[in-house]
């Protein structure tokens, strides 16, 4: 109804920066949630409905039609004149804006700078299937404590002020944990995705974000939020660890040794310097820094102790390397 008004102060659960933006409706992607003040000029029963052609056509996939999904009754006024919101709402300290950060790093640990679904019978992330639960399997691995700048999809020509898209309808991507903030969403008009804002779901087009992991390291799940798609292999890991030196862009080459261990099942035989079980540190000595590093295939990795953290190494199939 033309009585109402819409103020748009958050999406995905965080509260937008002001101005916020006045809207006539909402738009939704698939998994994404939007909180709405709203103001009636007269008393009344409004229906809410919802509708998967009218308007900006992001998506049909999934879509839901239902021509009255709930009811607003407005009371006849008190005197009382109530204005919209206008106080911007204070952020915690891990979403503070990374819009004008100048320490972000443009990828990811081994290289990674777009996360792009594809389509048709090879449903994966960058071109590979949900390979399952395991060490090594992930889409990229970020720092604890760094700021990245991620491109979700590929740009393409948007209409984004037309009755509907010029292009396929786009995955939505959907990352757990980490909320991130978008730098470029690609909309003008802000109904869809808006500049500025923290979304954990939003349109696969190009889109250009920035994340900041704190405190929790671990796996973290990405994958498109149409459940036929991620249940078919649209989905991801990410890992997020502890970096003890700064990200290069891409990983460092594994160092070659001048004695590399053997090619064996067997246990490898002490050294001058023990293998803590514990967390000790281990002493300096001339010996690498780590043994993970010098072991050349699986079984020699898996046979093998790392000298930072006494733990068994892990080989990466997706690196093809030993590591701690």
């Amino acid at each position: 109804s033309n009585s109402c008004s819409l103020l748009l102060i958050s999406r995905d659960g965080v509260f937008h920066s002001l101005p916020y933006l006045s809207l006539q409706s909402i738009h939704f992607i698939q998994g994404t949630r939007s909180d709405v003040a709203i103001r009636c000029t007269e008393a009344g029963t409004f229906s809410v409905s919802s509708s998967s052609t009218v308007g900006l056509q992001v998506s049909t996939a999934n879509g839901h039609d239902q021509t009255n999904m709930f009811e607003i009754e407005v009371l006849p006024s008190d005197g009382t004149v109530r204005e919209m919101p206008t106080s911007e709402a204070p952020m915690p300290d891990h979403l503070a804006s990374l819009l004008d950060a100048d320490d972000v790093v443009v990828g990811g640990r081994t290289g990674v700078q777009t996360v792009a679904f594809n389509g048709g019978a090879n449903l994966g992330v960058n071109g590979v299937p949900f390979p399952g639960f395991g060490p090594g399997v992930y889409v990229e691995r970020f720092c604890l404590d760094t700021k990245y700048e991620i491109q979700l999809g590929n740009p393409a020509n948007i209409n984004i002020n037309g009755p509907g898209l010029s292009r396929a309808t786009p995955h939505p991507y959907h990352q757990h944990i980490n909320h991130f903030q978008v730098v470029d969403g690609r909309d003008p008009s802000g109904h869809v995705i808006r500049d500025g804002e923290w979304r954990d779901v939003a349109p696969a087009w190009g889109v250009v974000m920035r994340f900041h992991p704190v405190r929790y390291q671990g796996e973290v799940v990405l994958h498109c939020h149409l459940l036929q798609h991620e249940d078919q292999g649209m989905m991801g890991l990410y890992l997020i660890e502890q970096c003890s030196t700064p990200v290069p862009p891409t990983e460092a080459p594994i160092p070659e040794t001048e004695a590399p261990i053997p090619e064996t099942q067997e246990p490898i035989p002490e050294t001058n310097v023990p293998v803590p079980e514990t967390g000790v540190p281990v002493p300096e000595t001339n010996t690498p820094s780590d043994s993970c590093e010098a072991a050349a295939s699986r079984d020699v990795c898996t046979s093998t102790r790392c000298l930072v953290t006494g733990r068994r190494c892990r080989w990466s199939r997706r690196q093809e390397r030993c590591g701690c």
